[in-house]
């Protein structure tokens, strides 16, 4: 193969290279949570916690229950230390006091009429 050939492919690579995963939009076209913004958190039960960032209200679902976490301390950690969470497992939830983890399954933004549906005891 000629040797302009060979030069191209490796510019299309570069170029492909340069481009910033941060720029990358999640799969789906989801919403993503900023746990630098977040302004409260609620525990609805044991497989449920709402989150509050930037405005929006996030509901986290948990895939087994977190038995010791309505009463405890629970400590979210973005995987990549990226504090934004755009698919749930891209954050580890674990109960403060005893260590347990807690497993993300699912990760959606509520829509306004979905915040104003829920009884205020677990709005954060």
């Amino acid at each position: 193969m000629s040797r302009s050939f060979f030069l191209a492919f490796g510019l299309v690579a570069a170029a492909i290279a340069a481009v910033p995963a941060a720029q990358a939009q999640p799969s789906g076209g989801g919403a993503c949570l900023n746990l630098q913004s977040q302004e409260g958190q609620q525990l609805a039960d044991a497989r449920t916690l709402y989150i509050r960032a930037s405005g929006k209200t996030y509901r986290l679902g948990f895939a087994h229950d977190c038995s010791s976490a309505p009463n405890e301390t629970l400590i979210l950690h973005p995987v990549a230390n990226d504090p934004r969470i755009c698919k749930p497992i891209e954050l580890n939830v674990s109960v403060a006091a005893t260590g347990e983890r807690c497993i993300v399954d699912s990760l959606t933004e509520l829509s306004p009429d979905e915040v104003a549906a829920l009884p205020k005891r677990f709005r954060p």
